[in-house]
């Protein structure tokens, strides 16, 4: 007789061991009155998570696992609520202050798994310096090859400390197809919140906002300051497409600089009123008399909504 036979398969040894765990768990919880639903909870998952690490067959990658969790949990009950664990602090860090270790440019995937290409190059910035032009495609990065790369892959490997060098091979076209090779020093780079502002069609005073960091206030006071001393301008135009949002009282202090002060802007609640939040404009205006247009689209979301 072939043994193999009666000889239970490990996933289902795992299976029983979960569920008696479970049960014995329950059975605990239940005698426990003075715990909340929180806790028994917690304890069931903590279980669970220890039955695994010891019984099933592979290793598990306990902050892959652990992580993967929360945003299954938080996809259910607010998808629009996202966690950064400490590894991504770096792409916190930049969402909400615009400032990162790198080249200086603009990367795009025009066809996507073809190669990721530099789209722009920013205005003295060290890829700008080493003399990377828009159109190059990136070969290699520290010889490693990253033509299959997509973007997000791409980005994160040029991102690292200022003070450090990056190896780069790119690919120029109309030049022959040539390979070129650079060597660059990274820096700190800062995104600006309104890359543009300025008169357009001779009277409206126009304003670009790209995203809701740190320092978006004071750039669009500055430009407002700006145009507001321009005798031409008769309107603004507050552009938010493609503006996907970012950090709320930002959005309230912006507003604050077209409406009176103490203008309320929303109120956030949570469960009970006693979680309510209440904010409002807490400066003096630079302009509540000239006539704004707020220019949005299908891409502005979160802080661009509130403005809007």
């Amino acid at each position: 007789m072939n043994k193999n036979l009666h000889k239970p398969h490990t996933g289902s040894r795992i299976a029983i061991a979960l569920f008696v765990s479970v049960l014995a768990l329950s059975a605990v919880a239940d005698t426990r009155s003075n715990k909340s639903d929180i806790t028994r909870n917690l304890d069931v998952f903590a279980s669970l998570y220890k039955e695994l690490q010891n019984f099933y067959v592979d290793s598990i990658d306990s902050e892959k696992s652990i992580n993967t969790a929360i945003a299954a949990m938080l996809n259910q009950v607010d998808p629009y609520t996202e966690y950064y664990p400490p590894s991504d602090h770096d792409d916190l860090t930049m969402m909400t202050s615009a400032e990162y270790g790198g080249i200086g440019s603009i990367i795009a995937e025009p066809n996507r798994g073809k190669g990721v290409i530099i789209s722009e190059p920013y205005e003295g910035s060290p890829s700008a310096i080493a003399g990377l032009l828009p159109g190059d495609t990136i070969v290699a990065i520290e010889n490693d090859t990253v033509l299959t790369w997509h973007t997000d892959s791409v980005s994160s490997r040029l991102k690292g400390q200022p003070g450090t060098k990056l190896h780069l091979t790119v690919k120029r076209p109309y030049d022959g197809d040539s390979l070129r090779h650079f060597t660059i020093t990274r820096q700190q780079i800062q995104l600006p919140a309104v890359p543009y502002y300025g008169v357009v069609r001779d009277t409206l005073g126009y304003i670009y906002l790209t995203q809701f960091t740190d320092k978006a206030t004071r750039q669009v006071r500055q430009a407002l300051t700006e145009l507001k001393k321009d005798p031409r301008v008769k309107a603004y135009v507050l552009d938010l497409r493609g503006n996907h949002g970012g950090l709320l009282e930002e959005a309230v202090q912006i507003v604050g600089l077209f409406v009176p002060k103490n203008t309320e802007v929303l109120r956030t609640r949570g469960k009970g009123i006693l979680n309510e939040k209440i904010y409002k404009t807490t400066d003096r205006p630079v302009d509540t008399g000239t006539p704004l247009y707020v220019l949005i689209d299908g891409q502005s979301a979160s802080s661009s909504e509130i403005t809007a």
